[in-house]
C-alpha cells in the first residue's frame, strides 16, 4: 500500500502570510511560462524521464520510474521496485498493472482513473498552459517555502478537481505543488517541492523532488535521463501483455 501512495505521488512547517502583491495571476503565470520556458515546451512531441527514487525512511531500497510522453495525448509510467506498477493511456483507453497488489494481469482503467491518467498524459505544462488545457487559476495567499516567498496559484481542472502551485516571487520559478488524493487515498494530502532546475533545449525541469505524504517527507527523486522529441514508437500506448 506505501508503495502505491508513492507512485501516485510521482504521477503528485509552512509560515502563511498575508497576500501582498500588484500582480494579477495571469500576469504571474505569463512570468512563469516566461522563466520555465513553456511556449518551447508548448512545441515539444515526446518526452522520456527517468528518475532514480531514494526512500526517506530506508536508504538501502532503490526504486526507478520511466516516464513516456507522446503528442497528441498519450502516456506510459512505470515504476519499479522489485515488483512492477504500470499505467498506459492511448488517448482513449488505459490499463494498468499493479503487482505490488498481486494483479497478475492487466485491468481496464475505470471512467474516474481514466480523469487522473488524462491530465497527467499533457506534455505542457499544467499551470504554465492552463488555458490551452482548459483549466482555471485563482491567486491564493503568499506563503514561505524553505524561506521563500511565493505566489499560491490554485489550478482547477476537470470535474472541479484542483491543486497548488508555489512558484517563487523572484524568480518565478515553481517551488512546490499540493494536491490530495483522490479514490482510496482521498485521506492523503501530497506535496512535491521541487529543486536543482536545469535546461534541456532551453526548458527548465527540476532535476530534483522531494514527497511528502501529509507533511512527512517520503522520498527523494533525481532525474536520471530527461529526452525531449525522440522518436516513440505507438505500440508502447497499447494494452499491457
Amino acid at each position: 500500500m506505501k508503495i502505491k501512495i508513492l507512485f501516485i505521488s510521482i504521477l503528485f512547517a509552512i509560515f502563511l502570510i498575508s497576500c501582498n502583491t500588484d500582480l494579477s495571476p495571469e500576469e504571474i503565470i505569463e512570468k512563469y511560462r516566461e522563466a520555465k520556458g513553456c511556449d518551447k515546451l508548448e512545441n515539444v512531441q515526446s518526452l522520456i524521464a527517468t528518475e532514480k527514487i531514494q526512500f526517506a525512511n530506508n536508504d538501502s531500497l532503490i526504486a526507478y520510474s520511466r516516464m513516456i510522453k507522446s503528442r497528441p495525448l498519450k502516456s506510459r509510467i512505470e515504476f519499479f521496485a522489485g515488483l512492477s506498477l504500470i499505467e498506459i493511456y492511448n488517448g482513449k483507453d488505459g490499463w494498468y498493472l499493479d503487482e505490488f497488489s498481486d494483479m497478475k494481469n492487466p485491468e481496464k482503467m475505470s471512467p474516474e482513473k481514466l480523469i487522473d491518467v488524462r491530465q497527467k498524459a499533457h506534455i505542457d505544462d499544467p499551470v504554465g498552459s492552463y488555458k490551452k488545457l482548459g483549466y482555471s487559476i485563482e491567486l491564493e495567499e503568499t506563503e514561505k517555502i524553505n524561506g521563500r516567498e511565493a505566489y499560491v496559484i490554485k489550478l482547477t481542472t476537470e470535474k472541479d478537481n484542483y491543486a497548488f502551485y508555489y512558484i517563487d516571487k523572484e524568480n518565478f520559478m515553481l517551488l512546490k505543488h499540493k494536491f490530495s488524493g483522490s479514490g482510496e487515498f482521498k485521506d492523503y494530502t501530497f506535496e512535491k517541492v521541487f529543486s536543482d532546475y536545469r535546461k534541456v533545449e532551453d526548458i527548465l525541469f527540476a532535476y530534483s523532488i522531494e514527497m511528502y505524504l501529509n507533511g512527512v517527507l517520503q522520498n527523494k527523486s533525481t532525474v536520471m535521463e530527461l529526452l525531449l522529441n525522440k522518436n516513440v514508437s505507438d505500440s508502447l500506448f497499447e494494452k499491457i501483455r
